[in-house]
């Protein structure tokens, strides 16, 4: 009751009293999920680590647990991982007694997350060896997608290690700048790769790129060879 109390309160950074109660009642699928909830909360939503073992821990007593299952979907999501996200949902959709309104809203994550699949854009990235010599293992990859508009800004990123190449990287709307520019609002696009050792956004002399030309969205693989320096 204590514990609860406090996240009817929003201090979730008392979730400690979700683990005194627990070393009275180990197998309370309830509490564990609670205490995951309350431990994400306090760390700004991260759900990794500490918070994905006690739901683990649930899931394990309870496979049906709605709390657990939403817990773990948007886990997965943040992982980038739609497959298991969707799993998840599909679960909590169906699960005994589930509240109908969580259904409902379990099947719209279920179906926005489908789209986004089917979005999304599968690029190979690689180094040409005759710059590897010019790379650190530490050297930050950007690896984004431009529209045909002229606009720079991109409308997917994500980023990398040098030491991480060759990589398969996957972009989609979730990866958006801004909401008024997604990769699914456009056909024709360009995927660039760019290696810099300081790590900033914009590109400098002495960094490394690569780029597909422009090129109309199908669902192969573009490959990306970063073999230029930038002037």
């Amino acid at each position: 009751m204590l514990a609860r109390s406090y996240d009817a309160l929003e201090r979730p950074r008392d979730a400690a009293a979700y683990r005194h109660a627990l070393e009275s009642k180990p197998r309370d699928a309830d509490l564990l999920a609670d205490y995951a909830d309350a431990l994400a909360s306090a760390n700004g939503g991260e759900l990794s680590g500490a918070p994905m073992q006690n739901v683990a821990a649930a899931l394990a007593i309870a496979p049906d647990h709605p709390k657990a299952l939403a817990l773990a979907a948007s886990a997965a999501l943040d992982r980038r991982d739609l497959a298991g996200a969707i799993g998840y949902w599909e679960r909590l959709e169906h699960a005994p007694g589930v509240d109908p309104g969580i259904a409902k809203q379990a099947r719209r994550n279920i179906e926005q997350s489908r789209e986004m699949a089917a979005k999304r854009m599968h690029i190979a990235v690689r180094l040409n060896p005759a710059l590897a010599n010019r790379v650190h293992a530490g050297d930050t990859v950007f690896v984004y997608a431009l529209g045909d508009d002229g606009n720079r800004m991109p409308l997917a990123v994500a980023r990398l290690r040098a030491d991480q190449l060759p990589a398969s990287v996957e972009l989609d709307d979730s990866m958006a700048m801004t909401p008024e520019r997604r990769l699914s609002d456009f056909t024709r696009i360009s995927i660039v790769a760019r290696v810099s050792a300081s790590g900033g956004a914009q590109a400098v002399a002495g960094d490394l790129s690569g780029g597909s030309g422009l090129l109309v969205r199908r669902g192969e693989t573009i490959e990306v060879v970063i073999g230029d320096i930038v002037k």
